[in-house]
């Protein structure tokens, strides 16, 4: 059977307005040939706001539906999402998540909101079911000044939201603690390398080794784990890792 792909070419409308206004949003959603459209029938959609995603609006949500057309375009299909129904404050800087299926396959989208009065969206930032959202080229602890500190480097991210880190004394990380008290934010979609550095801030022993692990989190909840890396602290807390 001929698997199905939907393509997403994405364009939005928004008001300007800092908080909680009418904001539409609209999606044009096309299948793996970039010309047809899906039938009514077969599209479903949930939308929300990430990190908030207990609340969703769908097709039966005030003023979410498809097919959504414009004058001079009729021939194109739009999914409409209006921000404006969602009971809790959304803020411009935040992004919507748009999880869109055609019966067959589902694909997910996030676009940052501004107040940009009109925005274009190619369908680049995709991320199929299953498709890793980061590609780590390395991931390094070192001791230096009197702090651990980690390094890596991505290749490329899809819609990489952010960073966790966590740390252990031994190697096991479903009992690990999370060191940063804030996520670290991510590169979003990009194919160029991107460095991070994070220093553990968190009380040490002298002469104790400690894991570390990277958890990256996508723009629609997806979770996936690094590591671990080891790092054994000096017995008298010199600046630099033994060998």
């Amino acid at each position: 059977m001929k698997k199905s792909i939907l393509i997403f070419f994405l364009l939005s409308i928004i008001a300007v307005s800092a908080v909680n206004t009418p904001h539409p949003v609209i999606f044009e959603l096309l299948d793996e040939d970039g010309i047809n459209y899906p039938a009514t029938e077969d599209v479903t959609f949930t939308a929300h706001i990430v990190n908030r995603p207990s609340e969703v609006l769908t097709a039966s949500s005030d003023d979410c539906y498809y097919p959504y057309t414009f004058d001079g375009q009729e021939s194109r299909k739009f999914i409409h999402i209006q921000c404006g129904s969602f009971f809790t404050q959304w803020s411009i800087g935040e992004y919507l998540y748009l999880e869109a299926s055609n019966s067959v396959v589902t694909k997910g989208n996030s676009i940052q909101l501004t107040n940009d009065n009109f925005q274009v969206f190619e369908g680049t930032g995709l991320m199929a079911d299953g498709v890793l959202p980061v590609t780590l080229s390395s991931f390094t602890a070192t001791y230096l000044a009197d702090q651990p500190v980690l390094q890596w480097v991505t290749q490329s991210e899809q819609s990489n939201q952010g960073w966790n880190v966590y740390r252990n004394m031994e190697n096991d990380q479903s009992s690990s603690m999370q060191v940063n008290a804030e996520l670290v934010s991510g590169a979003g979609t990009t194919s160029d390398v991107t460095e991070y550095v994070f220093t553990d801030e968190y009380e040490i022993e002298f002469g104790s080794t400690y894991y570390y692990w990277l958890e990256s989190i996508s723009m629609n909840g997806q979770v996936e784990s690094y590591g671990p890396v080891s790092l054994m602290i000096p017995e008298d807390g010199g600046n630099t890792s033994p060998e």
